[in-house]
């Protein structure tokens, strides 16, 4: 994949420790066979990029779907027990509607529901918690290229956080209820230019998921 830097878990812990958190990282596989327990941690911030189910999964016997039937029970289970959940992808929505579990885990656990991708192949700029900021939309030596952002909406008991600038659609949905918060944007946030930015939309969203 052009411009892929398989650094992201170190993309996105700078943003953290900026934020003066510390971190922690580990692969899907390790959450999903139990050898990492989520409730060991306060936050968790689920990095899925490209992620998406694709014909190659049948016949290589995995599973690359965004969000797997047992990492959906993982999650469900973090966020009962009051876990805050920021997951980000660029097919979050698109990757859950094969099947009627994946719909209902999306609508009923996370709260929002995809319509469909962002239309245009040039809208990069993207607003919420009072600032502004870029995605890549294509390719470079830093990072690869957005080309489909989820547009999402909230169902009746999430709310938008962020939006497409130009056309107002829904980037970002998060959930609030006593001690259970997550938060999903339709893009991947290690495709957010600037750094400064980076670090603070991640403030914002460490606050939005620890903060009363």
């Amino acid at each position: 994949l052009a411009g892929n830097t398989f650094d992201y878990p170190a993309v996105h812990g700078r943003s953290i420790a900026q934020a003066g958190w510390s971190f922690v990282s580990c692969s899907r596989e390790a959450v999903q066979d139990g050898s990492v327990d989520l409730n060991d941690y306060p936050v968790v911030d689920l990095i899925l990029g490209l992620q998406k189910r694709s014909l190659q999964d049948t016949i290589f016997y995995k599973d690359y779907s965004t969000f797997t039937p047992v990492l959906q029970q993982k999650i469900t289970a973090y966020l009962k027990n009051g876990g805050s959940l920021l997951s980000s992808g660029s097919y979050v929505g698109a990757d859950m509607i094969s099947d009627l579990a994946d719909e209902q885990f999306t609508t009923d656990v996370l709260h929002y529901r995809w319509e469909g991708p962002l239309p245009s192949s040039t809208e990069n700029e993207v607003k919420g918690f009072r600032s502004k900021l870029e995605i890549r939309r294509n390719a470079t030596s830093t990072g690869y290229g957005v080309t489909r952002p989820d547009v999402l909406s909230p169902t009746k008991r999430g709310t938008t956080l962020l939006t497409y600038t130009k056309s107002g659609l829904t980037a970002g949905v998060g959930f609030k209820e006593r001690n259970t918060r997550c938060l999903t944007l339709g893009f991947p946030f290690e495709s957010i230019t600037s750094d400064r930015e980076r670090d603070k939309l991640m403030r914002s969203i460490l606050k939005y998921l620890t903060e009363n």
